[in-house]
């Protein structure tokens, strides 16, 4: 994964490549509303809570961890340097 907050605005974009025994293939590019996938999210957000479920793939666990990984991208522009996440 690279991410840069810096990209001017015509360099904005997304690739997904699946790597496998015969090489590299890109992955279909998405036209998905970032809003809709937004309030997707939010959506199963709040029924884990309202269910009381636990382990879900977008849970707070993973939006911490989001947060951590940002916050080092910050931190990496702001200072100039490598800024080492937990793998």
């Amino acid at each position: 994964m690279s991410l840069t907050l810096t990209a001017p605005e015509r360099a904005v974009g997304s690739s997904v490549y699946v790597y496998g025994q015969h090489g590299r293939e890109t992955a279909p590019s998405s036209q998905s509303d970032p809003v809709a996938a937004h309030t997707a999210a939010l959506s199963a957000l709040i029924d884990q809570q309202a269910s009381g479920a636990v382990g879900h793939a977008c849970d707070v666990h993973f939006g911490a961890r989001v947060v951590e990984v940002l916050a080092a991208a910050e931190e990496s522009v702001r200072s100039g340097r490598q800024v080492q996440v937990a793998a």
